[in-house]
């Protein structure tokens, strides 16, 4: 169950990124820094789409489920002191 969480969280996250980056390449091609956004304007971006509430209620998700998962690698990581 831990590794589905994984999976749905990471790809969330992948999606948040890539559009991030797509952004970023297209204020570099247009030569205008100001078209860049981070996460914000990214799930703004999502929002504005064609589904825009769905859309954001899954990637909302996937990043909650991201969070849950790294929250138990946290919990079951061992630091071994010397």
């Amino acid at each position: 169950m831990v590794t589905r969480i994984g999976q749905v969280g990471i790809t969330s996250r992948a999606i948040v990124l890539a559009l991030i980056g797509t952004f970023l390449i297209q204020a570099a091609i247009e030569y205008d820094p100001h078209k860049v956004r981070g996460i914000h304007g990214a799930l703004i971006a999502l929002m504005q789409g064609p589904a825009g509430g769905w859309l954001l209620t899954v990637v909302a998700v996937g990043l909650m489920a991201y969070g849950i998962y790294m929250l138990f690698l946290a919990w079951r990581r061992r630091i071994d002191p010397l």
